[in-house]
């Protein structure tokens, strides 16, 4: 089984509600892109997105439907939304290299993200598997994709692989819900 995971496209900044709250902006060439190269799993693959407005909005996107939801496939709780860029990647760096620890005052760890993603994933491979749906795919957030990859595949989080994500962008791992899990397709963004 696969399970592809997605990185939501490009949002609309505001940082005066949370970014959980976001929704995706305007033209978005980087979807129709990704739509291509996603090809057939469009058709066959099950779907689960985060609740997220651009979650949602970029499954949308992709499979010209709505598409199921997942509320522990929300991104990494993250108490303040007025962080300068630099702060922002050195609050995640952090999260990320201490996963027990709150990166900042009101940020959810690392540990509990993976905690309830891989839970979520595992349990929609089974339901995956189940429907003889080949491929499972995920529309989500990068920090929580991150942790995910690190969970299934018992591997440290990738910091240098998170930098480098893209708005949006995919991989796919290759496994089984029993959980013998590998990355069999980088980050998108990584390939470039």
């Amino acid at each position: 089984m696969r399970i592809h995971l997605i990185r939501h496209a490009v949002p609309v900044v505001d940082r005066t509600v949370p970014a959980s709250e976001w929704v995706l902006a305007g033209d978005q060439p980087g979807l129709t892109r990704l739509a291509r190269g996603l090809g057939r799993v469009t058709e066959r693959g099950w779907w689960l997105s985060s609740p997220e407005p651009k979650a949602r909005a970029t499954a949308s996107a992709l499979t010209g439907r709505q598409v199921a939801t997942d509320p522990a496939l929300v991104e990494m709780r993250r108490g303040r939304a007025d962080l300068t860029g630099a702060q922002f990647v050195a609050a995640v760096t952090r999260a990320l290299a201490h996963p027990g620890e709150p990166a900042l005052e009101g940020w959810e760890t690392a540990a509990s993200v993976a905690d309830r993603v891989c839970a979520a994933a595992v349990t929609a491979c089974v339901r995956a598997h189940a429907g003889a749906a080949t491929d499972l795919v995920l529309v989500g957030h990068g920090t929580a994709w991150t942790v995910l990859i690190a969970g299934l595949t018992g591997t440290d989080p990738d910091i240098a692989a998170w930098r480098r994500l893209q708005l949006p962008d995919h991989c796919v791992l290759t496994g089984d819900a029993g959980g013998a899990w590998q990355l069999t397709s980088g980050w998108l963004a990584a390939r470039s």
